[in-house]
């Protein structure tokens, strides 16, 4: 993963300077023969340059900060429609990946403090479930609690099979002589012909010690269970055992693309604080991104241990409870389901209808729960109104015109009323949850409040898409002061 990053690097250097590049003329086409040592870089910048630096942010925080659950088998396979040997187009389920991996970065770029709010919401569930089961005397991490809540891990139950000793016939026990001659042998009970599809496909029933046949009992694996939590893999009762080390190196955050997110983020705000200091014009993509780069660091650090990109799961086996006899276990793998498996489509939902309306609504829960429980919701909520308020930066700001500047202070106003509004009238669902549910008082003022809730939900996205898209108009009529350079700037390691 770290060499593709490094490669689309080169690349897109490459295309960068070549369309930089007055034009086509080598070093031939040169009929002037004074030369030149060291080149200072322009005084001036470009539009490019510009837009360039800020959405290369965007796109790299907003690919590696979102961490996804691991999605379904059949997703991970990634089969493509091939024409003979060459792929020409992706099937479905590799669609869906795809999709699902856009989606959550257009929604992070209109409306990032989601992000957040949902990071803080599985850190609290997995540090939770950590707590719990902590005491079990396994070296669990939040690595492990991170792997298995994103839906990491498959366990499968050991069926029980009863063990059948047969003594064939022989005429040495006065039986017919003709019958077979006398063998004891020891054999796992078939399974019924109506096996459940998740069962894996291979028979990977286990042996037995040799001295326990008389009173020992066969296993084979049953159907495959998405596990959520560490309580099923406490110690002692499912091989193999997870190693950190092994997960770790599932993941596809590659070191490169976290120090190009970090160098590019450092530089922007470097550059832009510079700017102001010395009364250069710093354009709204600019502002924009700095917000956005507040939102990226928190997400980031609630999913410092979740996997990145994770596309490969983990098969335990239960051992039984009175797996004593067990001489050995089978070692499983996804692959082996049936391609008509149910299971080769099921995943961890990134965020369920109800885990969104737990970060809307937890907040008017601080009376009854703690802090740290109401945490996920207040932090996308003011993760949200921190956001919306830098962009209120730019009130006095040179815009191409009057209406335009206009336009942008009533929808940051906008945007930054609709991120509050939720919290400034949480009150109404605090003193109706004091009510009796079917009561005409708990009626009014919860229906007021999830009213306010939904236009502020609306309104709030109507506003961040206005601002989204005048923010590129302001690029028709910038200030000249904003293409100057700040000359020490070019020294700070950077890409643009």
């Amino acid at each position: 993963m770290a060499l593709a990053s490094l490669q689309l690097f080169i690349l897109i250097s490459l295309v960068s300077w070549a369309s930089a590049q007055p034009g086509n003329t080598t070093n031939s086409d040169i009929s002037d023969s004074q030369k030149l040592g060291w080149v200072s870089p322009s005084t001036r910048r470009s539009t490019w340059e510009i837009i360039w630096s800020c959405l290369s942010i965007f796109l790299v925080c907003s690919w590696k900060c979102v961490h996804l659950n691991v999605p379904t088998h059949n997703e991970c396979v990634g089969e493509w429609h091939k024409i003979g040997p060459v792929p020409v187009f992706p099937k479905k389920p590799l669609l869906v990946k795809w999709r699902r991996k856009i989606y959550w970065m257009i929604t992070i770029a209109i409306a990032p403090e989601l992000g957040v709010g949902l990071a803080a919401k599985q850190f609290q569930e997995v540090r939770g479930n950590l707590k719990t089961y902590s005491d079990a005397g396994d070296d669990w991490t939040l690595v492990h609690a991170f792997y298995v809540f994103m839906g990491g891990v498959y366990m499968c139950e050991l069926e029980e099979k009863p063990v059948v000793e047969r003594e064939s016939k022989s005429g040495s026990n006065g039986k017919d002589a003709t019958a077979e001659p006398e063998t004891t042998e020891t054999e796992t009970a078939k399974p019924s012909e109506k096996t459940d599809p998740t069962t894996p496909s291979r028979d990977a029933s286990i042996n037995l010690e040799e001295g326990d046949k008389n009173d020992s009992v066969a296993y084979q694996p049953g159907p495959y269970t998405l596990i959520k939590s560490l309580g099923p893999l406490k110690h002692g009762q499912v091989i193999p055992a997870l190693q950190e080390s092994e997960i770790k190196t599932l993941s596809k955050a590659d070191a490169f693309a976290k120090v190009f997110a970090l160098v590019q983020s450092g530089w922007l705000i470097i550059q832009c604080i510079a700017r102001r200091a010395q009364g250069l014009a710093i354009s709204q993509l600019e502002l924009a991104t700095m917000a956005f780069i507040l939102c990226a660091v928190f997400m980031h650090l609630f999913w410092w241990h979740k996997p990145f990109g994770v596309e490969t799961r983990h098969v335990v086996v239960r051992l039984p409870p009175n797996g004593k006899n067990l001489s050995t276990v089978p070692i499983l793998s996804v692959n082996e389901l049936n391609s008509d498996s149910p299971i080769r489509d099921k995943r961890v939902d990134d965020m369920s209808a109800d885990i969104f309306m737990e970060l809307v609504g937890d907040h008017t829960m601080i009376l009854e729960n703690s802090v740290a429980e109401t945490l996920p919701s207040f932090a996308m909520y003011l993760t949200g109104i921190a956001f919306s308020a830098v962009h209120l930066a730019a009130w006095n700001w040179d815009f191409p015109s009057p209406l335009i500047q206009a336009l942008w202070r009533w929808f940051a106003v906008a945007a930054l009323a609709a991120s509050a509004a939720p919290v400034v009238t949480s009150p109404l669902a605090i003193v109706a949850s004091d009510y009796d549910d079917e009561s005409m008082m708990f009626t009014c003022l919860a229906g007021a409040y999830s009213l306010i809730v939904l236009l502020s939900l609306v309104a709030y996205v109507a506003a961040r898409l206005v601002i989204l898209v005048l923010t590129f108009y302001c690029f028709t009529s910038m200030p000249e002061s904003a293409y100057g350079k700040i000359s020490w700037t070019g020294w700070i390691p950077h890409f643009a």
